[in-house]
């Protein structure tokens, strides 16, 4: 009861919802990690951010420098739209390991977290790139999924608006967690890029 002269109010009661249904299967475990990135065949899934991009640039170069045989498949997902399933079955079909990004806003990330955990439950391991501002997101959709422990790798944020040469920078550090992530059974699931 609340007093004010001469009123009495009711206090009323509040329950906050969180908007994210609960898997209702087991939390699965992920796909078995790839013994090597060299000769591999690594799908490259972009939701259109620039900044994105140009880590793929890196990530293209570094692997190719380690193996000239390593092939890369290019993808695209809409940023807020889920990845299509012609593309999803594309990826598990060719690919070997898939590195996927960029969650930089609540829509996307929640769908290309979406898209990892599918694609680890066809057995292709998986990393997501998301920024520091959606890795909580990020944990959410994984975990609502039933896969609270899919590979992510934390980037700053803002990203998206870094000059090239500092992008680069963070795609440099990006790189090693990028490889671990995919090869490593024990790797860690949440990498934070420093």
């Amino acid at each position: 009861m609340l007093d004010s002269p001469g009123r009495t109010f009711e206090r009323p009661e509040i329950e906050l919802l969180l908007p994210v249904a609960h898997a209702s299967i087991d939390a699965s475990s992920l796909a078995a990690r790839v013994a090597s990135l060299d000769d591999a065949v690594i799908g490259l899934v972009s939701n259109s951010w620039v900044s994105l991009d140009i880590v793929y640039e890196e990530v293209r170069a570094a692997l190719l420098a380690r193996s000239s045989r390593t092939r890369f498949v290019d993808a695209a997902q809409l940023k807020s739209r889920k990845l299509e399933p012609a593309i999803e079955d594309d990826l598990a079909t060719r690919c070997s390991a898939v590195i996927n990004g960029l969650g930089n806003c609540g829509g996307c990330t929640t769908l290309t977290t979406l898209a990892s955990v599918d694609l680890e439950r066809r057995g292709i391991p998986t990393v997501t790139l998301v920024t520091e501002t959606f890795r909580d997101l990020a944990l959410l959709a994984a975990d609502a999924a039933g896969l609270p422990n899919v590979r992510l790798i934390v980037l700053p944020f803002p990203f998206e608006t870094l000059p090239r040469d500092e992008i680069l920078k963070w795609a440099g550090k990006t790189i090693p967690l990028i490889v671990g992530a995919l090869t490593e059974p024990e790797f860690p699931s949440l990498s934070v890029v420093r």
